[in-house]
């Protein structure tokens, strides 16, 4: 029996009927989605800077509010995101780049090819970052859109093709401030994608020939100047493809990380990866550079449950790589992979029962990815001059 179009017509709908299922169970009312996360003390005074007595001597004397209590054992319930980014204004701790010195840090997440954990790297990072207290942007830039799903979206039934980069790139609009929105993150805003966004590629090219003068790649670089001053990281989501939207997400980078899962096709294709890259730089101006370029394994299996081969292609990646290598590998991890079939970064999890594993599990996923995601962070801060300077300072006094 050959499959005809009524079937695949047929086959649409059902999934639509699933996908608003599946959105049913796992969004707020409205779809409007919330970060009911609550973290405790014993993890909150490192993100703020300051000691357990110091937060709760700063209650006493009125310079923080109370905390919220539970009533059934008067204890704390634990301090929301906006309760800890309060803390750090009062405290003067937000670790935030310095407009007059440091550039925005702009980080491309990119492979030619699928499946190697782009989208759950880039959403981590980007709720690791804005846990932290820094300004993020993330910008969807795959028309897949699994990054846009993790904040609550139904990317080609909740939006249009103007909520996208679609209509800057198409050369509709002049700047990308439309586009920005809020999440349930504070902190951390998001251009997202949709199916739609895949038009570009042809729309970018049709410009090109139109208009001569129009440098096909630098039309990303150029919106997010409309809109970089107000974050101190954007982090790119890119298509694992090299078209025209990868071509200008290479070019509005300053920073690129590259996942790879441990195996010999991937390797491969992380190599096809660096030639075309070099081939396409070439084509970029003279004095375009990169902040760090850095490799980063990810999906291997844990480190008791290693395979010999999976094994020994990291080593020996690490082995040619050398520095452009990250030391940390995002391991597979089943809280990880179960928080992320609900659309949620582990971030976001309060207990290792709401996704279906063990205390253990739980702790090795958030110790994965805050290894991961804190060495880009730091990264990040080694690019700033600020940083660099207070670094300086630090080492002559000691």
């Amino acid at each position: 029996m050959s499959i005809a179009l009524q079937s695949i017509k047929e086959l649409v709908q059902r999934s639509v009927l699933l996908e608003e299922n599946l959105k049913a169970n796992f969004n707020a009312p409205n779809n409007q989605r919330v970060l009911d996360k609550r973290w405790p003390m014993s993890e909150v005074q490192g993100f703020v800077g300051r000691t357990d007595e110091g937060i709760r001597n700063a209650e006493d004397r009125g310079a923080l509010p109370k905390p919220d209590m539970n009533e059934r054992n008067n204890r704390r319930k634990g301090y929301t995101l906006p309760q800890i980014n309060y803390m750090r204004e009062q405290f003067g701790t937000h670790p935030r780049r310095s407009p007059t010195e440091d550039d925005v840090s702009i980080i491309a997440v990119q492979n030619f090819k699928g499946g190697v954990g782009k989208s759950t790297c880039a959403t981590h990072l980007s709720h690791y970052l804005a846990r932290q207290g820094y300004r993020v942007l993330l910008v969807d830039c795959d028309s897949q859109a699994t990054a846009t799903r993790f904040f609550g979206y139904n990317p080609d039934q909740d939006l249009k093709e103007s909520d996208t980069l679609l209509s800057y790139l198409a050369g509709d609009t002049q700047h990308l401030r439309n586009a920005v929105r809020d999440t349930h993150w504070e902190g951390l805003k998001l251009i997202p994608a949709n199916l739609h966004l895949y038009a570009a590629e042809y729309m970018i090219a049709g410009r090109a020939q139109a208009n001569s003068s129009d440098q096909i790649y630098s039309l990303l670089r150029n919106g997010l100047d409309t809109v970089k001053n107000d974050f101190d990281v954007v982090i790119i989501d890119a298509p694992p493809a090299l078209g025209m939207i990868s071509l200008n997400v290479l070019y509005a980078s300053n920073s690129v990380i590259v996942p790879m899962l441990p195996s010999m096709p991937d390797f491969y294709s992380t190599i096809q990866f660096f030639t075309m890259l070099e081939e396409v730089l070439e084509h970029f101006p003279e004095d375009m550079t990169y902040d760090f370029v850095k490799v980063l394994i990810t999906r291997k299996e844990s480190r008791t449950e290693g395979t010999s081969s999976q094994d020994d292609i990291s080593e020996d990646a690490a082995a040619f790589y050398g520095d452009y290598m990250m030391r940390s590998i995002f391991y597979k991890s089943r809280a990880i992979e179960n928080a992320s079939s609900e659309a949620r970064t582990i971030f976001e999890v309060n207990s290792p029962k709401d996704i279906g594993v063990d205390s253990k599990t739980f702790r090795r996923g958030i110790e994965t990815v805050e290894d991961v995601c804190g060495e880009i962070e730091g990264y990040i801060r080694n690019t700033w001059p600020s940083e660099q300077r207070r670094n300086a300072g630090r080492v002559a006094n000691a």
